[in-house]
């Protein structure tokens, strides 16, 4: 079974937070038997940063589970395997908010009626919901932006609508595709645990996290444990040169034969979408087996900023058209006169 666990770091965000934090997603990657990948260059250089992890829509459409833990969070190494707990029809968070208290109602926040807002710090699940980090396509920024709603605390803490749009966008997968959610706190309520397993602040300076989080990682003894002797001398910088999607593409996409359709006539460029969707703009996971097992390459097309098309370890430019992929429309198009 293949799992990965992703965080997000773009410009070696908190070095001295993450050098905490980072050993303990490494350890609970490890325990439930995950590759552990950092998410560190942009592929929606248009959007807030934190949208950039909607890419695991498209870097996890290989695994069997994908599970998401922000950088400035504390996992204990005794938490329990999610993707253990969870069937695969099932989302989870390991909490949730009320969705009308963070964002104005549209048709499918009142179709579906239960009023889950994401806490996107922490989501797992399996390749059968990959929709959960679907990336926009019937709204603009700008008309995402409008329905985002920070709450009292949240604003007096700085927090814009920007530093929302993931919880926005997940809160609104869940309805927009009626995926089924479960929290860790309802699974250890059903457990009768209450044991402290994670730690998450997002309203407080970063001199107040890595204060708190010094305080708790203290508070649940887990200081002193091998997770922290063995990765004690990394930097933040050495975590993502080993750990980055920059060279780990290939963990995560060149070892499955699979390619991403995503026409560009129709594609999300850059996170600006356009008002109205085009059903065939869903990208779809296609398995492609190659007679001498050769790999896609782990690139980026720079015509339409989708992985390249081509095997790995092409010579030139990475392209939008070669084996892995579907030719563009606009060439189809051509080619039928």
């Amino acid at each position: 079974m293949r799992k990965t666990l992703w965080t997000l770091n773009i410009g070696n965000y908190a070095p001295e937070l993450c050098e905490l934090t980072y050993p303990l997603l490494l350890g609970y990657a490890r325990k439930i038997g995950a590759d552990f990948q950092i998410i560190n260059e942009r592929r929606f250089p248009d959007m807030p940063v934190v949208y950039e992890k909607l890419q695991i829509f498209y870097l996890g459409a290989a695994n069997d589970w994908n599970v998401y833990i922000d950088s400035d969070a504390i996992i204990s190494p005794d938490m329990l395997d999610i993707t253990e707990r969870l069937d695969k029809t099932t989302v989870a968070h390991y909490s949730c908010d009320h969705a009308s208290n963070r964002w104005k109602y549209d048709h499918y926040f009142r179709r579906d009626g239960r009023d889950i807002g994401s806490c996107n710090w922490f989501a797992a699940a399996s390749d059968w919901c990959m929709d959960l980090w679907h990336p926009l396509e019937d709204l603009s920024l700008e008309q995402a932006r409008r329905h985002i709603l920070p709450i009292i605390k949240e604003r007096k803490s700085g927090i814009t609508r920007d530093h929302l749009i993931d919880d926005y966008v997940l809160s609104r997968n869940i309805a927009k595709y009626g995926l089924k959610v479960k929290t860790m706190l309802q699974i250890q309520t059903e457990d009768r645990d209450q044991g402290m397993y994670a730690f998450h602040r997002h309203t407080v300076t970063l001199a107040e996290k890595v204060k708190e989080t010094r305080e708790a990682i203290k508070v649940m003894g887990i200081g002193d444990l091998e997770e922290f002797r063995e990765t004690g001398r990394m930097t933040a910088r050495d975590w993502i040169s080993q750990f980055g999607s920059h060279i780990h593409m290939g963990n995560t996409i060149g070892t499955q034969h699979f390619a991403l359709r995503h026409s560009p006539s129709t594609a999300n460029p850059l996170g600006t979408s356009p008002t109205v969707a085009d059903p065939l703009a869903k990208p779809d996971v296609e398995e492609m087996r190659t007679e001498n097992e050769l790999q896609p390459c782990d690139g980026i097309a720079p015509q339409d900023r989708e992985p390249c098309a081509l095997a790995l370890g092409h010579a030139g430019p990475h392209s939008n058209v070669g084996p892995y992929r579907n030719k563009p429309r606009s060439m189809e198009r051509r080619a039928a006169r």
